[in-house]
């Protein structure tokens, strides 16, 4: 653990490295006195690694959370990369982070506000754009 944890920090420095160099000099090597255009906070930084996975996910696959943030090494930060495809910039719908593919632990859907479609009826339950969105790329769901 304390070796992940020491590789994350690592990972960290060099990203800062890189960034503060990027900041210093401008494409012609110029120094460049604009602030940066990309937020460098940490949970910036968390996010776009999140992303970056979560893009890897191909069309007919499904990931969980736990299986995103192990594999970019951070095993107990599952429910951080929930938020973080909740926080996905714009609509979620006009992505390319396909948010759809990754769901619970238990192989369900995490309803999210503003994700719901329906009546919330007995006759016409609520559903998900994400279950929509599953069922387009061939999987199905047991109504259990």
């Amino acid at each position: 653990r304390e070796m992940k944890r020491r590789r994350t920090e690592e990972q960290e420095e060099e990203e800062e490295r890189e960034e503060s160099e990027d900041r210093s000099t401008s494409s012609n090597g110029a120094a460049s006195s604009s602030p940066p255009a990309v937020n460098t906070t940490r949970q910036a930084r968390f996010h776009r690694l999140v992303y970056e996975k979560v893009r890897e996910v191909k069309k007919g696959e499904i990931a969980t959370y736990g299986r995103i943030a192990k594999a970019i090494g951070l095993d107990n930060y599952s429910r951080h990369v929930g938020f973080a495809l909740a926080a996905l910039p714009g609509s979620n719908s006009s992505t390319d982070v396909p948010w759809w593919r990754v769901i619970n632990g238990q192989g369900q859907i995490s309803f999210r506000s503003g994700d719901r479609i329906g009546e919330g009826t007995r006759k016409r339950p609520f559903t998900s754009r994400q279950r929509v969105k599953l069922e387009k790329e061939g999987h199905s769901f047991s109504h259990a």
